[in-house]
């Protein structure tokens, strides 16, 4: 159990660099997604075994709750990070998409000129 604290150190420094996610670019966010799933999988196998090796009066269970509140205050934020990502993307597909129909009709008006010359 002795490893608990550093495992809940980690996961907290994850949870702190993702409550800014606007700092992070896309590549940093995989990453850290994948290390949160990592972390957290560790921290279920050691959960599983409690109590053994908790002494009771360590901190483990408080810290342990302050750690689920901290996630519960976290995730809403980068679920609006999420959605303002995912408009931007949305944004700037229809962009592109008018782009691509805008050069179809200017190639086709030129074909038209130049059959009728």
């Amino acid at each position: 159990m002795s490893d608990l604290p550093e495992l809940l150190w980690r996961l907290e420094s994850l949870l702190d660099r993702l409550a800014a996610p606007e700092r992070l670019d896309g590549e940093e966010v995989g990453e850290m997604i994948a290390l949160w799933d990592e972390e957290m999988a560790a921290l279920e196998a050691i959960t599983a075994r409690f109590p053994e090796g908790v002494t009771p009066g360590d901190g483990t269970r408080e810290r342990l709750i302050r750690f689920v509140k901290r996630i519960d205050e976290v995730q809403p934020e980068l679920v609006r990070h999420k959605s303002e990502v995912a408009d931007q993307l949305f944004a700037e597909n229809r962009r592109v998409q008018s782009m691509r129909r805008g050069y179809g009709v200017m190639a086709a008006d030129s074909g038209f000129w130049r059959q009728k010359a």
